[in-house]
């Protein structure tokens, strides 16, 4: 910046500014207000200053944290739902949540780390990984719960909560299944759309036989004597669903809270 020495009223500056390519932030927008100050001296004299301020809009490049914090979180929030495929029997269900709970735990805290000490607003980022975390404790209280059911030995009560819960789940699956093989079956479909009266009434006949063997199955399902062993195989299958669609539900609402906030600070 280079002024004229000479005192004078009026004075004419020439300011560059050499912006360089930045791996981290990129240059939006530059602005320069100018505006008057006027001061009131002891003596009632006024005198105006004059003010110039400069504003640089910049955004920072999204490519890095993409990369290397919200790809890995959001991978990491779905490891926590594969804890219920792994088999029961295998006695690694244990070891694996809590390596998963370690490891999303260390990576809270490096993010944390880099982000402002402040309590008036929280960030996206780490809302999602506070939520990722509290996921994964869930998943793993859950599947002490499920290796409870499944090695226990002692006589099981059908009177009991988690019996009658898990044989609700089982009829659902039951019915839900019955439904499905009579809507891909061809013979069925096929005789629904024949104009013969003849085999209008044998698709009648069909129709009503397979409702008669899906209530069958409902009532097979029902009359059922689980195992503590079956008991513990629909438990973790049906874990493995509601947390996948709980994770899901929670990766898309931060990833829309991401954008919204993007567009917001962008405007």
């Amino acid at each position: 910046m280079q002024c004229p020495t000479k005192t004078v009223r009026i004075y004419t500056c020439y300011v560059v500014f050499i912006a360089r390519l930045n791996g981290e932030w990129i240059l939006d927008r530059t602005e320069i207000d100018y505006t008057d100050l006027p001061v009131t001296k002891s003596d009632g004299t006024i005198v105006t200053f004059s003010q110039i301020e400069f504003v640089f809009v910049i955004e920072r490049r999204p490519a890095f944290y993409v990369i290397n914090v919200i790809l890995p979180i959001i991978l990491a929030s779905f490891l926590s739902c594969v804890v219920f495929i792994v088999p029961l029997q295998s006695g690694e269900k244990v070891a694996y949540i809590l390596t998963l709970i370690l490891a999303i735990a260390v990576l809270l805290t490096m993010i944390a780390d880099s982000l402002p000490h402040t309590s008036l607003t929280a960030s996206v980022l780490g809302v999602y990984l506070a939520f990722t975390l509290f996921i994964s404790v869930i998943c793993a209280l859950l599947t002490v719960l499920l290796l409870n059911i499944f090695h226990k030995d002692e006589k099981l009560d059908t009177t009991s909560f988690i019996y009658k819960f898990t044989e609700f789940i089982n009829v659902k699956r039951c019915t839900g299944s019955s439904k499905t093989k009579n809507a891909n079956n061809p013979k069925t479909a096929g005789n629904r759309i024949v104009p013969s009266r003849k085999l209008t009434v044998v698709a009648y006949e069909t129709m009503h036989a397979r409702t008669d063997e899906k209530s069958e199955n409902v009532d097979e399902c029902k009359e059922k004597v689980y195992t503590r062993k079956e008991m513990a195989n629909i438990l973790d299958r049906f874990c493995f669903w509601v947390f996948v669609t709980l994770t899901f539900i929670g990766t898309i609402s931060f990833l829309v809270a991401l954008s919204m906030g993007a567009q917001k600070h962008h405007t």
